[in-house]
């Protein structure tokens, strides 16, 4: 999950460095196409910017407790 522990992709700031990235792609971590786009994507992003998050359960209930997998499963071709 690209090195980030669920704690550090919720809702909460990070309390070791004081900010969080500024951007969450969640993409299908199964799908080819949108692993070729995080790829290029984390290219791009220098500045570390933004955390790319294969969607899970897990992964949707930390980013905003809202987000259900049911609810996605024909956005995230499920």
């Amino acid at each position: 999950m690209s090195g980030y522990p669920v704690e550090a992709i919720s809702e909460k700031p990070d309390e070791k460095h004081g900010a969080r990235p500024a951007y969450r792609v969640l993409y299908d971590g199964q799908c080819e196409i949108c692993q070729s786009c995080v790829s290029w994507l984390r290219t791009l992003d220098r500045e570390k910017k933004t955390i790319c998050l294969p969607i899970s359960t897990e992964v949707l209930a930390a980013v905003d407790s809202r987000l259900q997998m049911d609810e996605h499963r024909g956005i995230f071709g499920g």
